[in-house]
């Protein structure tokens, strides 16, 4: 539903956008079949019908490009879009039997929540908020924070998947000190340090927006309506 409340459709793309809602209604369907409550991920019905998420990877992208954007939002699009394709994929991989059981209760899991906050979340209310900001969403668009963001971001995760990992063996690996936790650990702050100051760039953008004075064009109709 999010393109509707922000732009319009491009003239002859209904195509895509059919399929994607038929696709949504049948995986509603798919849902409801399924036995729900306390069901073991071993069952191939679970982890095989959670793989017809895969069928949105190649359709999303394609439904996005269906609405009309503003040129500003091209960046962070990609960029919402890549990274809910991660999302998608490691999702699936996660759930499948001898890899959840052994990422369950690690960092693995934290940092598979970071590309679904930190990298999927973020990054689409970015682009949300530069498809309505139009051109002042410039304050969002710097190469440097971009490419620091998502890098820092990625980084973090490839961290505490590579620290999961060690868990999954070694429960005490995160515990007990050591040398590869403590330089797994050192450059996990050094990402989320990069992360902040990223963050700060587009927060001392927004205050420089703020005292900026506004601009108000109005309809030319709108505008007689107010002179008479």
């Amino acid at each position: 539903m999010l393109p509707y409340g922000l732009t319009r459709r491009k003239p002859g793309s209904s195509r895509w956008i059919k399929t994607a809602w038929i696709i949504l209604a049948a995986e509603f369907l798919l849902c409801f079949a399924l036995g729900r409550a306390d069901i073991s991920h071993h069952r191939p019905a679970q982890y095989l019908s959670l793989g017809s998420l895969l069928l949105w990877l190649p359709l999303t992208p394609a439904y996005y490009a269906a609405f009309e954007w503003h040129a500003a939002t091209r960046r962070w699009r990609f960029a919402f879009l890549g990274w809910w394709s991660v999302l998608v994929l490691t999702g699936w991989i996660m759930f499948l039997p001898g890899v959840l059981d052994h990422f369950k209760f690690t960092d693995g899991l934290v940092g598979h929540s970071f590309i679904a906050m930190a990298g999927f979340t973020s990054a689409l209310l970015i682009f949300v908020m530069v498809q309505l900001l139009g051109e002042e969403g410039w304050i969002f668009n710097r190469t440097w924070s971009f490419y620091v963001w998502n890098g820092s971001v990625l980084a973090y995760v490839v961290l505490m998947t590579a620290a999961g990992w060690r868990e999954g063996f070694d429960p005490t690996f995160t515990i007990v000190p050591g040398m590869a936790r403590n330089i797994l650990y050192v450059l996990r702050l050094l990402s989320g340090t990069l992360m902040f100051a990223a963050a700060l760039e587009w927060f001392i953008g927004a205050t420089k927006l703020l005292r900026e004075p506004a601009s108000v064009s109005l309809p030319l109709q709108v505008a007689q309506e107010v002179t008479l």
